[in-house]
Protein backbone atom coordinates (compact mmCIF):
# COMPACT_ATOMS: atom_id res chain seq x y z
CA UNK A 1 0.00 0.00 0.00
CA UNK A 2 1.46 3.72 -1.10
CA UNK A 3 -0.39 6.38 0.81
CA UNK A 4 0.35 10.27 0.10
CA UNK A 5 -0.51 13.78 1.22
CA UNK A 6 -1.90 15.97 -1.66
CA UNK A 7 -0.24 19.25 -3.24
CA UNK A 8 -0.50 21.42 -0.20
CA UNK A 9 -2.20 19.34 2.60
CA UNK A 10 -0.26 17.30 5.39
CA UNK A 11 3.19 17.10 4.76
CA UNK A 12 3.45 17.86 1.16
CA UNK A 13 5.29 20.55 -0.51
CA UNK A 14 3.19 23.51 -2.12
CA UNK A 15 0.69 26.54 -1.20
CA UNK A 16 -0.96 25.25 1.18
CA UNK A 17 -4.63 24.68 0.13
CA UNK A 18 -4.28 25.63 -3.30
CA UNK A 19 -3.70 24.14 -6.88
CA UNK A 20 -3.51 25.94 -9.63
CA UNK A 21 -5.25 22.99 -11.96
CA UNK A 22 -7.10 20.60 -10.69
CA UNK A 23 -5.41 18.11 -13.22
CA UNK A 24 -2.33 18.97 -11.24
CA UNK A 25 -3.56 15.55 -8.39
CA UNK A 26 -4.02 13.83 -11.49
CA UNK A 27 0.01 13.77 -12.26
CA UNK A 28 0.59 13.54 -8.78
CA UNK A 29 -1.58 10.44 -8.62
CA UNK A 30 0.17 8.72 -11.65
CA UNK A 31 3.35 9.68 -9.95
CA UNK A 32 2.47 7.31 -7.33
CA UNK A 33 1.33 4.48 -9.63
CA UNK A 34 3.83 4.44 -12.10
CA UNK A 35 6.05 4.26 -8.97
CA UNK A 36 3.71 1.40 -7.48
CA UNK A 37 3.86 -0.37 -10.63
CA UNK A 38 7.77 -0.29 -11.55
CA UNK A 39 8.17 -1.79 -7.87
CA UNK A 40 5.37 -4.72 -8.24
CA UNK A 41 5.19 -4.99 -12.24
CA UNK A 42 2.44 -7.41 -13.08
CA UNK A 43 0.08 -7.22 -9.66
CA UNK A 44 -3.13 -5.45 -10.16
CA UNK A 45 -3.47 -2.08 -8.88
CA UNK A 46 -6.27 -0.46 -6.94
CA UNK A 47 -7.00 2.94 -6.11
CA UNK A 48 -8.23 4.29 -2.70
CA UNK A 49 -9.65 7.38 -2.17
CA UNK A 50 -11.39 9.05 -0.05
CA UNK A 51 -13.63 12.60 -0.33
CA UNK A 52 -11.53 15.00 -2.26
CA UNK A 53 -9.55 11.91 -2.52
CA UNK A 54 -12.05 9.77 -4.00
CA UNK A 55 -13.30 12.64 -6.51
CA UNK A 56 -9.57 13.15 -7.55
CA UNK A 57 -9.38 8.56 -7.63
CA UNK A 58 -12.76 8.63 -9.77
CA UNK A 59 -11.95 11.30 -11.81
CA UNK A 60 -8.10 9.97 -13.00
CA UNK A 61 -9.65 6.95 -13.38
CA UNK A 62 -12.07 8.30 -16.00
CA UNK A 63 -9.11 9.92 -17.49
CA UNK A 64 -6.66 6.66 -17.19
CA UNK A 65 -8.87 3.67 -16.88
CA UNK A 66 -6.35 1.17 -18.25
CA UNK A 67 -3.68 2.10 -15.84
CA UNK A 68 -5.64 0.97 -12.46
CA UNK A 69 -7.42 -2.24 -12.09
CA UNK A 70 -10.26 -0.63 -10.12
CA UNK A 71 -11.53 1.65 -7.65
CA UNK A 72 -12.36 2.41 -4.09
CA UNK A 73 -14.35 5.53 -2.91
CA UNK A 74 -15.84 6.45 0.59
CA UNK A 75 -17.45 9.32 0.75
CA UNK A 76 -16.13 10.86 -2.62
CA UNK A 77 -17.10 14.58 -2.99
CA UNK A 78 -18.98 14.48 -5.99
CA UNK A 79 -21.13 18.11 -5.04
CA UNK A 80 -21.25 18.98 -1.66
CA UNK A 81 -23.80 18.51 0.86
CA UNK A 82 -23.51 22.20 2.16
CA UNK A 83 -24.79 24.59 -0.06
CA UNK A 84 -23.09 27.78 -0.64
CA UNK A 85 -24.93 30.74 -0.59
CA UNK A 86 -25.26 31.78 -4.63
CA UNK A 87 -23.48 35.79 -4.00
CA UNK A 88 -20.13 33.24 -1.73
CA UNK A 89 -20.15 31.61 -4.69
CA UNK A 90 -19.87 34.43 -7.35
CA UNK A 91 -17.57 35.87 -4.52
CA UNK A 92 -15.53 32.99 -4.87
CA UNK A 93 -15.27 32.97 -8.50
CA UNK A 94 -14.26 36.53 -9.04
CA UNK A 95 -11.60 37.09 -6.24
CA UNK A 96 -9.92 33.60 -7.72
CA UNK A 97 -9.03 36.08 -11.17
CA UNK A 98 -7.76 38.95 -8.53
CA UNK A 99 -6.45 36.79 -5.73
CA UNK A 100 -5.90 32.84 -6.69
CA UNK A 101 -4.03 32.87 -3.62
CA UNK A 102 -6.52 34.26 -0.77
CA UNK A 103 -6.95 31.68 1.60
CA UNK A 104 -10.81 31.46 2.95
CA UNK A 105 -12.14 28.57 5.73
CA UNK A 106 -13.73 26.00 5.11
CA UNK A 107 -16.39 26.62 7.24
CA UNK A 108 -16.32 22.44 7.86
CA UNK A 109 -17.83 21.73 11.40
CA UNK A 110 -15.90 19.31 12.98
CA UNK A 111 -18.91 17.74 14.78
CA UNK A 112 -19.94 17.37 10.96
CA UNK A 113 -17.03 14.49 10.10
CA UNK A 114 -18.20 11.76 12.68
CA UNK A 115 -20.88 10.61 15.46
CA UNK A 116 -17.69 9.67 17.52
CA UNK A 117 -16.37 12.82 20.16
CA UNK A 118 -12.43 11.35 19.81
CA UNK A 119 -12.15 11.80 16.05
CA UNK A 120 -13.79 15.27 16.17
CA UNK A 121 -11.09 15.86 18.84
CA UNK A 122 -8.70 14.33 16.93
CA UNK A 123 -9.83 16.67 13.79
CA UNK A 124 -9.61 19.80 16.08
CA UNK A 125 -6.57 18.77 17.39
CA UNK A 126 -4.37 17.62 14.33
CA UNK A 127 -1.32 20.02 13.72
CA UNK A 128 -0.69 19.41 9.83
CA UNK A 129 -4.30 19.74 9.01
CA UNK A 130 -5.04 23.22 7.08
CA UNK A 131 -8.82 24.63 7.71
CA UNK A 132 -8.47 26.94 4.85
CA UNK A 133 -8.83 26.18 0.94
CA UNK A 134 -7.50 29.33 -1.47
CA UNK A 135 -10.08 31.11 -4.03
CA UNK A 136 -8.40 29.16 -7.22
CA UNK A 137 -9.04 25.95 -5.02
CA UNK A 138 -12.65 26.53 -4.74
CA UNK A 139 -13.34 27.40 -8.27
CA UNK A 140 -11.01 24.09 -9.43
CA UNK A 141 -12.59 21.69 -7.15
CA UNK A 142 -16.41 23.11 -7.97
CA UNK A 143 -15.40 22.32 -11.75
CA UNK A 144 -13.99 19.11 -11.08
CA UNK A 145 -16.79 17.47 -9.01
CA UNK A 146 -19.37 18.89 -12.56
CA UNK A 147 -16.64 17.50 -14.72
CA UNK A 148 -16.65 13.90 -12.75
CA UNK A 149 -20.17 13.47 -12.16
CA UNK A 150 -20.82 13.69 -16.33
CA UNK A 151 -18.18 11.19 -16.81
CA UNK A 152 -20.47 8.61 -14.94
CA UNK A 153 -22.07 7.64 -18.12
CA UNK A 154 -18.91 6.53 -19.77
CA UNK A 155 -16.80 5.33 -16.67
CA UNK A 156 -14.58 1.85 -17.31
CA UNK A 157 -13.52 0.72 -14.42
CA UNK A 158 -14.38 -1.55 -11.49
CA UNK A 159 -15.55 0.13 -8.53
CA UNK A 160 -16.93 0.31 -5.23
CA UNK A 161 -18.90 3.01 -3.94
CA UNK A 162 -19.44 3.39 -0.34
CA UNK A 163 -20.89 6.61 0.94
CA UNK A 164 -22.11 7.93 4.42
CA UNK A 165 -25.41 7.96 4.20
CA UNK A 166 -25.80 10.20 6.73
CA UNK A 167 -23.07 12.70 5.24
CA UNK A 168 -22.75 16.44 6.53
CA UNK A 169 -20.11 17.57 3.85
CA UNK A 170 -19.98 15.14 0.75
CA UNK A 171 -23.58 14.40 -0.84
CA UNK A 172 -24.35 10.35 -0.61
CA UNK A 173 -27.16 11.81 -3.61
CA UNK A 174 -24.52 12.35 -5.70
CA UNK A 175 -22.30 9.17 -5.13
CA UNK A 176 -25.79 7.20 -5.97
CA UNK A 177 -26.19 8.53 -9.16
CA UNK A 178 -22.64 8.11 -9.85
CA UNK A 179 -23.52 4.68 -9.38
CA UNK A 180 -27.00 4.13 -11.23
CA UNK A 181 -25.22 6.37 -14.34
CA UNK A 182 -22.37 4.22 -14.04
CA UNK A 183 -22.73 1.38 -17.11
CA UNK A 184 -19.80 -0.60 -15.93
CA UNK A 185 -21.01 -4.23 -15.12
CA UNK A 186 -18.66 -4.77 -12.19
CA UNK A 187 -19.40 -2.19 -9.61
CA UNK A 188 -21.06 -1.85 -5.82
CA UNK A 189 -22.52 0.54 -4.07
CA UNK A 190 -22.65 0.15 0.00
CA UNK A 191 -24.33 2.87 1.69
CA UNK A 192 -23.66 3.13 5.57
CA UNK A 193 -26.44 4.41 6.50
CA UNK A 194 -26.42 6.98 9.93
CA UNK A 195 -22.78 7.40 9.01
CA UNK A 196 -21.10 10.74 8.68
CA UNK A 197 -18.65 11.90 6.58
Amino acid sequence: MYAYDHRGQGKSGGARGHVDRWTQYYDDLWLVIRTAKGRHSGLKLFIIGHSMGGLIALGYAARRPKTVSGVIVSSPCLDLRMKLPPVKKAFGVMASWVAPRLAIDTGIPAEHLSHDPAVVAAYRSDKIRYPKITTKFFVEFDSAMRIVREAAGSFAVPCLFMPGGADQVCSAQATVDFYDNDPHPDKKLVRWEGLYH
